[in-house]
């Protein structure tokens, strides 16, 4: 992982098979989970809500914690996110977490979102 002088990197503590099971929702589409990750982080930092309602107790998800993720934020993003979650009062490994088990329940992204990139909508389901 290449990283500029404006990058940092987020460590996220996570249980073992959450990655693995999150990023097949997306294989098809060919859209890696990190880049879905860094949206939801950066959205929630600018909206200041999550966009969606989570379906799972929060300390399930804080057990079993065998494994690490790491993302790359830029330095200014990385501020804005630590600073609404703590607002939040949730940690964003604990909101990683969560975004993780949501798309694992929903099949897809919990919240639509339109990469303006590919200029192509990717829905709730299958990613696609």
């Amino acid at each position: 992982m290449m990283l500029n002088k404006y990058d940092v990197l987020i460590t996220v503590r996570i249980q073992k098979n959450m990655k693995e099971q999150a990023q097949q929702v997306f294989d098809n589409a060919r859209f890696p989970i990190t880049t879905a990750i860094r949206f939801f982080l950066i959205k929630v930092s600018k909206d200041g809500v999550f966009p969606f309602e989570n379906s799972c107790m929060k300390e399930d998800l804080n057990k079993n914690l065998t494994t690490t993720m790491t993302l790359k934020i830029s330095r200014k993003d990385k501020e804005q996110v630590m600073s609404a979650f703590k607002k939040l009062d949730i940690s964003v490994s604990e909101a990683v977490r969560l975004f993780l088990h949501e798309i694992i329940e929903n099949d897809g992204l919990p919240f639509e979102w339109v990469n303006c990139a590919r200029n192509k909508k990717i829905n709730r389901k299958k990613g696609n």
